[in-house]
């Protein structure tokens, strides 16, 4: 449970920072960032399972960059459920997911080691 909540939190700090750091990313609040933790990570538990298996040929075809395209599509989704949370065009949305994914990423590896 502890790592659960740990998981959002650094996710919710990532997304927070990533509306300081691209200026088309706009997040009302701290609170709108851990809203916004949860409901990417519900759709990546929810819908991550069913493009992972549709996308699996599309995964081993790009070397992995699948996996980009459905972070992308998951953050988009996720811009379009939270109020308080924008993301202003589609160059942005493709730097905020990939900011997300790699921030993300190093962070939750840095913690476990």
């Amino acid at each position: 449970m502890i790592n659960l909540i740990l998981s959002l939190l650094i996710l919710a700090g990532v997304v927070f920072g990533v509306s300081y750091l691209l200026p088309g990313v706009k997040c009302k609040s701290f609170t709108t960032a851990i809203v916004v933790a949860i409901v990417m990570s519900l759709l990546n538990w929810l819908i991550y399972q069913v493009f992972f298996i549709l996308a699996v040929p599309l995964i081993i075809l790009t070397g992995g960059i699948g996996f980009f395209i459905i972070a992308v599509f998951v953050l988009w989704l996720t811009d379009k459920l939270v109020e308080g949370f924008e993301i202003q065009g589609t160059v942005t949305l493709l730097l905020a997911a990939l900011v997300i994914a790699v921030a993300n990423f190093l962070l939750r590896l840095a913690l476990v080691h």
